[in-house]
């Protein structure tokens, strides 16, 4: 029997509608899990001898039923860029999601192995056996917090942290001419609070401009440093039945400091750790109580890798690299850059909800992630996730290259590429994360 126009056109719209039924969002289901990677004793490579703090590796997975985002955060200084892309995938495997959909990171303290099978780095060594143990412990954490998934609620709120101050512009180490001025202080912190639908937290998912390196004045320990005792703190505050995932934006400096310094008496380092931890972790309670959770959220991703034009300067600006006081046996600050291949950027966007969640595999400067800012104009919420120290190294606003600062030393990417590439692609990418979800 022939069906009429009407009939195939109503028949038409009705699958249409089904269509459309079936792809929108479902209540958000959400999964947490901890698991400790702490190394053993035994294990440890040079300089490292004892175990101040335990470290952890956390896991968090969100899934609203059209798509399933994994977002991974090891108390770690940073990730090899020769297994980096690799363990993405693995992640993602293990989260039964998609590579774009993965957020990797790391709170970026000083005071433990990386993730790298290579025992030779520019401070912190590597070790095999250690990424190994802590890839697969890993892993586990991503496969329990999606097996664990349970009806949830999320939603995200800023506050603000009193532990950074005003600092004037930042002269070179070792030369004068141009300082760096990074503008005002930002003291921002964003908490996505992931709780379930009966009100208990399941999560916390902390993005601040904080850079958590107080433990770096004594190497020979492992240590959790700033960002895994607000970890630590906010979780016990839970009765260890919520999981706290610390990420850094564009960092700032803490104005204290464990280093000995003239004319003062030595800190306290375990102290002094505690009691920024304990005020952080305040501020972070204090801001998630400000977030209105609902229980379906839009979700999308898109990312790309961008190239640009490479370069090596030597030396390094740093104290202990070159030296143009009289007498010293270190090589003169002349700084000179040699060409070198394409470099890559590797740039992400996650969207949950009113959150853009930007990731860079390079530490993003302030300058360049307050020109995005102000390019963006008004739209979502966004917080970057970056100080991965990935094979560009830095991003640097090009501006800044004559001053031969550190930053300007260590970035790989030759001036006029990577700042501006870094804004036009996660703009882009954010547009194309909105148009999935």
């Amino acid at each position: 029997m022939r069906r009429s126009t009407l009939q195939t056109a109503a028949m038409a719209l009705m699958l249409c509608g089904a269509s459309s039924a079936m792809a929108a969002p479902a209540p958000l289901r959400a999964g947490a899990a901890r698991a400790d990677i702490t190394p053993a004793v035994g294990e440890l490579p040079a300089p490292f001898k004892t175990i101040a703090t335990p470290i952890h590796v956390r896991a968090l997975v969100l899934d609203n039923g059209k798509e399933r985002t994994v977002i991974v955060v090891g108390d770690l200084p940073t990730i090899g860029n020769g297994i980096y892309g690799k363990l993405v995938e693995q992640v993602a495997q293990a989260g039964g999601t998609t590579a774009d959909h993965v957020i990797l990171a790391v709170t970026h303290m000083h005071n433990a192995v990386r993730i790298d099978p290579n025992p030779v780095g520019i401070m912190l060594p590597g070790s095999a056996v250690i990424t190994q143990k802590t890839i697969a412990t890993l892993l586990g954490t991503v496969k329990q917090a999606t097996a664990d998934l349970q009806p949830a609620r999320a939603g995200y709120a800023l506050g603000q942290t009193n532990l950074l101050a005003e600092r004037g512009p930042r002269p070179h180490p070792q030369r004068q001419g141009q300082p760096e001025n990074d503008g005002p202080i930002d003291r921002h912190i964003g908490v996505l609070k992931v709780e379930g639908t009966d009100g208990h937290l399941i999560a916390l998912l902390v993005n601040a401009p904080i850079e958590p390196v107080l433990a770096l004045s004594d190497l020979t320990q492992v240590n959790a440093d700033l960002a895994g005792a607000a970890e630590r703190y906010v979780e016990q505050r839970y009765d260890d039945k919520a999981v706290v995932l610390y990420t850094v934006g564009s960092a700032e400096n803490l104005p204290y400091s464990a280093r000995p310094r003239q004319g003062l008496p030595q800190a306290d380092l375990r102290a002094l750790i505690a009691a920024t931890g304990t005020l952080l972790g305040e501020e972070i309670i204090e801001t998630s109580a400000l977030a209105k959770t609902e229980p379906v959220i839009e979700m999308g991703a898109s990312a790309k890798i961008l190239m640009c034009p490479g370069k090596e300067t030597t030396p390094l600006n740093l104290p202990d690299k070159c030296s143009d006081a009289p007498g010293s046996n270190l090589p003169r600050c002349v700084f000179t850059d040699k060409p070198t291949g394409p470099v890559p950027l590797r740039l992400g966007v996650v969207r949950l909800g009113s959150l853009d969640l930007v990731q860079a595999d390079a530490n993003i400067t302030k300058p360049v992630w307050q020109a995005f800012r102000k390019a963006s104009g008004v739209g979502n919420e966004v917080a970057l996730v970056s100080l991965l120290y990935g094979p560009m190294h830095y991003v640097v606003e090009d501006v800044a290259y004559p001053s031969n600062s550190y930053r300007v030393t260590a970035t790989m990417a030759q001036r006029g590429c990577a700042a501006q590439g870094f804004i036009d692609t996660t703009q882009a990418l954010i547009k194309q994360a909105g148009k999935e979800g």
